[in-house]
C-alpha cells in the first residue's frame, strides 16, 4: 500500500479533476497509472516503485521513466492512459484536411497535441499524456471550437508533426500558381487602398465576404504601384488568421502572357514555406484526345457497365 500511496502522490495533479462540460468541472478519482500497470500485468510492483521514486526525484513523468527503462511498451502505456482517462486509443492516427490550421506547429508542440479532424464544429485532438491541464490548454488555443480527445503513442504523434512539408496539399499549389480574382455577388465586396511596406508603395485590394450576418476579410492582393505587377496574395480563415501568404516576383512575358518566375508560398498554420522557381514555361498548348484515353493494362478484362435506364425501352415521356 505504501507503493500505491507514493504513486498516487505522483499523479495527484493529473487525476484529481476532469472537464465534463463547457465551463463545468467535477472531481473524479481515477485509478493511478502504476496500479493499472500492475493489475494488467505489464509491470511488476518493484518496477513501478522504482519508476515512481525516480520520477519524483528528477521531476519527470512517471510514464517516461518506465519507457526509458524498458519496463513497458509504448503502445501498452498509451492504451492504459486512454483507459485511465476514459478516452479512445488510436493506433494509427490520420490527420484529415479539415484539421489543418486549427493549431500551428509551434502551438501543437507546446501543448503536445495534434488535431486530427474537424467536423460539425468539434475538433478531434490527439495527445500522448492526457491531463486536465493539457485538455484545458488545447481548448484555450482552439477558442470557441469544442474538442474531444484521443490518446496516441509519442512515436505516432511526432511522426505526423515533425515534417511540416507533409502538410502540402495540391490545392495549396493550385492557389499559388493560378491566383484568382475577387469574388462577385451580394455577399462579397472589394475595396482599394494604398499601402507601404519595406519602403515601397503598393495598391492593396481587399476582399471581404459576408457569412452568418458578419463581414470578414477573405483575401488581399498587393500590386506594385510602379508597374501594377501582382507581388503578393494573402488569404484568411473565418477567424481572421492568415492561411496563406504568396509572393510573386520576376514577371516575364511568354507568348505575350506575363507570368512570375519566382513564387514563394508561406502557410503559417501548417508551418511550412515553399519557393518555386520557373525555369521553363509553356502556355496554352493543344491537348490531343489521346491524352485523355486510358489504356487498360495487359491481361485485364474490360467490362462495360450500363445504367439500368439504358436497358429500358423509351417511354416517350419527357424526363422529370
Amino acid at each position: 500500500m505504501e507503493m500505491y500511496r507514493q504513486l498516487e502522490s505522483v499523479e495527484t495533479a493529473r487525476v484529481a479533476v476532469t472537464v465534463v462540460g463547457q465551463g463545468e468541472r467535477e472531481p473524479v478519482r481515477r485509478a493511478p497509472l502504476g496500479r493499472l500497470l500492475v493489475d494488467a500485468g505489464l509491470a511488476t510492483r518493484d518496477e513501478v516503485q522504482r519508476a515512481a521514486e525516480e520520477a519524483a526525484r528528477n521531476d519527470e513523468r512517471f510514464g517516461e521513466v518506465l519507457l526509458r527503462h524498458g519496463s513497458v511498451e509504448e503502445r501498452d502505456l498509451a492504451r492504459l492512459l486512454a483507459e485511465q482517462w476514459d478516452v479512445p486509443f488510436v493506433e494509427s492516427p490520420i490527420v484529415a484536411p479539415s484539421a489543418r490550421g486549427l493549431l500551428s506547429l509551434a502551438e501543437a508542440r507546446t501543448v503536445e497535441a495534434l488535431p486530427l479532424s474537424f467536423e460539425s464544429g468539434r475538433a478531434l485532438v490527439a495527445v500522448t499524456d492526457p491531463s486536465a491541464e493539457r485538455f484545458g490548454q488545447v481548448r484555450s488555443l482552439l477558442g470557441r471550437i469544442a474538442a474531444d480527445f484521443v490518446v496516441v503513442t509519442p512515436t505516432e504523434l511526432e511522426r505526423r508533426s515533425e515534417k511540416p512539408i507533409e502538410n502540402l496539399r495540391p490545392q495549396h499549389l493550385f492557389e499559388a500558381l493560378f491566383p484568382s480574382a475577387p469574388a462577385t455577388g451580394p455577399r462579397a465586396q472589394a475595396f482599394l487602398e494604398e499601402n507601404e511596406f519595406s519602403g515601397r508603395r503598393y495598391y492593396a485590394v481587399t476582399e471581404i465576404v459576408e457569412a452568418e450576418g458578419a463581414w470578414r476579410p477573405a483575401r488581399r492582393w498587393w500590386f506594385d504601384r510602379t508597374d501594377l505587377a501582382l507581388v503578393r496574395v494573402q488569404s484568411f480563415d473565418a477567424e481572421g488568421r492568415l492561411l496563406a501568404d504568396i509572393h510573386y516576383g520576376q514577371w516575364q512575358e511568354t507568348d505575350g502572357i506575363p507570368y512570375p518566375r519566382t513564387i514563394e508560398l508561406v502557410r503559417p498554420q501548417e508551418d511550412y514555406r515553399l519557393k518555386l522557381i520557373v525555369k521553363k514555361l509553356t502556355l496554352n498548348q493543344p491537348l490531343p484526345p489521346e491524352r485523355f484515353r486510358l489504356e487498360p493494362p495487359a491481361g485485364v478484362e474490360t467490362v462495360e457497365l450500363k445504367s439500368a435506364s439504358a436497358d429500358k425501352p423509351d417511354s416517350g415521356k419527357e424526363p422529370r
